[in-house]
Parts: structure tokens; sequence; C-alpha cells
């Protein structure tokens, strides 16, 4: 696997940094941001990191994938604060996609490789909206080809 530079020397930087020197973070809940959650329970705060030093005039957006938790990328977002990046950690629901996408085991391979489609797809939506395309294939369907284009709209509108 190749990563690009910036990539690597953020993750050494990461590891040489102690862990004590962090950034502050700002938690915003979720039901502050979009009126549809207005009645949901259990969501996680989005964590916002400012830039510290000099600032890059960039925007890292983090989405953290289904089960991880807040508090475990905590450390990587005041990392790139402290590097001038600002820092944006989005949260989403993730009870709809457990009762949604069930654990599979122990029933093996094939439930496993549906769980993860079923993951794709229900993030998709999440990220894309629902009936969104990328590259003419669903979003939620698998990694799109290289130079296949942006996401966009599907003919409906939805």
């Amino acid at each position: 696997m190749r990563l690009p530079v910036r990539v690597l020397g953020l993750l050494v930087a990461l590891l040489a940094m102690p862990a004590t020197a962090g950034a502050a973070v700002e938690r915003i809940d979720p039901r502050t941001t979009d009126p549809t959650l207005a009645r949901a329970t259990g969501l996680a705060a989005h964590h916002v990191w400012r830039a510290q030093g000099t600032p890059r005039g960039t925007l890292v957006l983090f989405l953290g994938g289904s089960n991880s938790l807040p508090g475990v990328y905590e450390e990587f977002g005041a990392l790139a604060a402290r590097l001038g990046h600002d820092v944006v950690d989005l949260r989403y629901p993730n009870a709809p996609v457990a009762r949604r996408c069930p654990d599979p085991r122990p029933a093996g391979t094939a439930a496993l490789a549906a769980q993860d489609r079923c993951l794709a797809d229900v993030r998709g939506g999440t990220l894309f909206g629902t009936g969104t395309t990328v590259g003419g294939a669903p979003a939620g369907a698998g990694p799109r080809p290289p130079g296949s284009g942006r996401p966009t709209r599907s003919a409906d509108g939805s």
C-alpha cells in the first residue's frame, strides 16, 4: 500500500507527539445542525477543532467508520489542528444502521460480505442522499472507478 507523502507525514507526526499536547475540541450537538434530528436520541456530538498556530487554509473532514467512537480519533483531530488544519469530525446515528445491518457473526464469510454491502448502501445514503449515483452506480455500490466523476442526483431528483 502506498500512502501519499502528506498522509505519511501526518501519521509520523501523530506517533511523535505526546498525547497530552492536544488542541481543544468543540463538541456540537447534531440536533442543532439538522432539524430532522430534533427527536433523535443517543446521538454523539460532532467534533470540531480550530487550526492552531499558522493556519493552512485547509479543512480536514473526518468520517469515522461504523461502530467508531468519537473519543477514539480525538488525538488525530487535535494533531491536525496543531498542524494548522481546521478539522470537522461528523457523527451520525449508528442505531438505525445496527438494526438494518445486523452483526454477521457467527454466520461466516457470506454474511460478512452481505453486511459490508449493507453498510456501504446505508453509509452512501447518509453521505450522498438516497437515490444518489456515483459514476452511474448507486452511491453505496462499492468503490467507484478512477475518474468516474462526482456524485450526482438520480433523474427523479432524490
